[in-house]
């Protein structure tokens, strides 16, 4: 990996890492909400409250990563065009047709392998049962 694809990573991942912690904050508090009066008949405590979302986030996580990835990317590009760093990248002979997505290709495909893994270990495990 290139020094270049290193930065260009690194200032997405920031933006995406905010996006990310700032959906799930406002998901998990809107649930909250919406849920309050079902944990409040049941008498949970705060530590079964807590032990439900962090059971619930990767069901979360499904509906908010694209939605952060997508905001993050857009963050990110209008960042690097404003202060005029996409085009310094053309000018150092980084191809065009490559640099506009290569950190973020590598990251979404990344994602895309550990979701298709985990759907995949899930459908094994629901074809085991009787």
């Amino acid at each position: 990996m290139r020094l270049l694809d290193r930065y260009l990573l690194r200032e997405l991942l920031v933006p995406f890492g905010y996006c990310l912690v700032g959906f799930l904050i406002f998901w998990v508090s809107f649930d909250l909400f919406v849920q309050l009066s079902n944990f409040q008949k049941l008498k949970l405590t705060s530590g079964d409250v807590l032990a439900y979302y962090v059971v619930k986030t990767p069901e979360m996580l499904v509906t908010v990563l694209p939605i952060a990835f997508l905001l993050a990317l857009l963050y990110t590009l209008t960042n690097h065009a404003r202060h005029h760093e996409l085009t310094a990248i053309r000018a150092a002979g980084y191809p065009r047709d490559t640099w506009k997505s290569i950190p973020a290709l590598e990251l979404q495909m990344i994602r895309s392998a550990k979701r298709d893994r985990r759907q995949l270990t899930a459908n094994r495990s629901e074809a085991r049962r009787p």
